[in-house]
């Protein structure tokens, strides 16, 4: 009897002791859970910051947008503070502070309390609970901050490189707040990764633009090289040209010799020397190229006058028949000559004496409008070269002449 009415008892012992295991796992596993909930949760917010970064780092973004990225994805990390990140500018002694949603500004380092960390170099962090009862120690003078901002509570994360402060990260609340682990963990991880990010694409971003300098001055050395070139080419063809006609006997075959040269390089146009004399004060064109008898025209009505101009002129160069019409006044008769023959064009350099009084000047006539620069610079250095062989020439001539006229002088008589 006593064992059938101990039997329920037992079996209720056992129900009730299976419903405590039951409730002890229970709350074993409620508080694992609260106590793994919250690593769970700042690992979970960690691997974002670096993803975002990460992100931000990948597409290159200018230094300004890299900022502004920052402070857009990382905003709502902190909601309801508000985040801000300030840009330090060594060179101008000045934060840039931007925030989401805001207007940029500029501050000068000791008005800010981001300035704290260039004192502070030793310290990355400052945890302000309520700037009313915060004093900032010397240089810095927060008037001007005190009175502008309206926020109470701040927590300020140095974000350094090579110990160089790129900047500074900052959470503030309008009222006091006492700031805990989650905040400080999580500001000091972003501040880690936004200046390494910033700083690499300051670097690459300055790269980038020295590269382009880089490429912008090479291009304009090879420009001023193949100008150079094209220079050399010119002068060494003018002394070629002058070499040629350097064993001319007298001044008509030097303009033959011209002519030939000329026309064999340039088969369109028309080459011609006018010689200025001085004591009757005209242009005399060589009758090679006119059979009819040589051109003379007075200075005053040419407009090779242009060379007798104090201001220096290395060449008059026409490239259309309205520029050549456009000298109707200065040289009628030269413009006329040009329309008559159908020449469209022309470029004139002057030829200088060694003591730099003009001899004359060599021009370039064209039966197609345009004359090329490669063209004027050639006549040009001919110009400049021509002195040599022609001043060669013209004492070649006066010594036959004084020779001649010693030749056909009076007979001396012997003993007289």
């Amino acid at each position: 009897m006593t064992n059938q009415q101990d039997e329920p008892g037992l079996r209720e012992g056992k129900e009730q002791q299976s419903r405590s295991s039951a409730d002890l796992a229970a709350t074993q596993r409620a508080v694992f859970a609260q106590q793994s909930e919250t690593p769970t949760v700042a690992l979970r917010e960690q691997l974002y910051i670096h993803e975002v970064l990460k992100q931000i780092a990948c597409a290159m973004l200018p230094p300004r947008e890299v900022v502004e990225a920052t402070c857009r994805q990382a905003a709502p990390l902190f909601a309801p503070f508000h985040l801000g990140i300030a840009v330090h500018f060594p060179e101008t002694h000045l934060f840039a502070i931007y925030a989401h949603g805001c207007e940029s500004k500029r501050v000068v380092c000791e008005e800010t309390i981001e300035g704290y960390f260039l004192h502070e170099k030793s310290t990355d962090i400052l945890v302000i609970e309520d700037c009313a009862s915060w004093t900032p120690p010397p240089p810095l003078d927060l008037t001007r901050w005190s009175q502008e901002e309206k926020y109470r509570g701040g927590l300020f994360v140095a974000s350094r490189v090579r110990e160089n402060l790129i900047g500074v990260l900052s959470l503030q609340s309008e009222m006091p707040f006492a700031w805990d682990a989650r905040e400080i963990e999580m500001l000091r991880a972003v501040a880690a990764g936004f200046g390494l990010t910033y700083y690499y694409t300051v670097l690459c971003d300055n790269l980038m633009y020295s590269c382009r300098e880089t490429s912008q001055r090479l291009v304009e050395c090879q420009k001023e090289i193949r100008q150079w070139q094209d220079r050399v080419e010119q002068v060494q063809a003018a002394m070629d040209i002058a070499h040629a006609v350097g064993g001319c006997e007298s001044i008509a075959d030097l303009f033959v010799a011209l002519e030939r040269i000329f026309s064999s390089r340039w088969s369109d146009c028309r080459v011609t020397i006018q010689r200025y004399l001085q004591e009757k004060d005209v242009f005399e064109t060589s009758p090679i190229w006119k059979p009819s008898g040589e051109i003379v025209r007075p200075a005053r009505n040419s407009v090779l006058r242009l060379f007798l101009s104090n201001v220096p002129v290395t060449h008059i160069l026409c490239d259309s028949p309205q520029e050549i019409a456009s000298y109707r006044d200065l040289d009628p008769d030269f413009v006329a000559e040009c329309e008559r023959e159908g020449f469209r064009s022309f470029c004139s350099a002057p030829i200088y004496t060694s003591d730099d009084h003009l001899w004359g000047a060599i021009t370039l006539q064209g039966r197609e409008p345009g004359i090329c620069e490669l063209r004027a610079e050639l006549l040009v250095e001919t110009g400049r070269a021509l002195i040599f062989p022609i001043q060669a020439v013209e004492l070649r001539e006066r010594i036959l002449d004084n020779q001649r006229a010693g030749a056909s002088g009076p007979p001396s008589h012997p003993g007289g």
